[in-house]
């Protein structure tokens, strides 16, 4: 009986020391323009399109950014197959974050999607790896994004003060 009582115990500290340290989430707001630079379209009317991402970001730890951002995406039907996206993110600070975004099966104007940091300069090379999450809606060649990031409280607060 005690020995559950241990384990119990020391779950409930690793729980609340995992909370403790991964308690931040890094979030950004982004409004950008979305040109397509080719297209392709197949008599069934599957869309292949390469495009680019041109706008400004905002983000919770009071820097603001500049993307730039190419990839390409698959449509039928006004349904989403796959979208493949590589963006360069430059912030205030002078330091740069790289990013892959994918999204797959949902609606062209509107969906939710996951976000890998590839790389990055200064504290944001910390961030390679981190997995993330964006939703994504379009008005005619208007994009707005949101995206979060959980990290830990210590990372946050060095992307705060660089």
């Amino acid at each position: 009986m005690i020995k559950k009582k241990h384990k119990i115990l020391f779950l409930i500290l690793l729980m609340t020391l995992s909370y403790k340290f991964y308690a931040a989430e890094f979030e950004g707001n982004n409004t950008s323009i979305f040109t397509i630079i080719d297209e392709k379209k197949l008599p069934d009317g599957t869309h292949y399109r390469s495009f680019k991402v041109q706008g400004g970001s905002t983000y919770n730890t009071g820097k603001y950014a500049r993307n730039n951002c190419s990839g390409n995406r698959i449509d039928k039907e006004g349904e989403l197959l796959e979208l493949s996206n590589i963006c360069e993110i430059e912030f205030d600070d002078g330091y740069i974050m790289w990013t892959q975004l994918k999204r797959s099966n949902s609606d062209v104007d509107v969906g939710v999607g996951g976000i890998i940091v590839l790389d990055g300069t200064g504290p944001y090379k910390k961030l390679k790896g981190t997995e993330c999450l964006y939703g994504v809606s379009f008005l005619n060649e208007i994009v707005f994004t949101k995206s979060k990031c959980s990290i830990s409280n210590e990372l946050f607060e060095e992307l705060k003060t660089k």
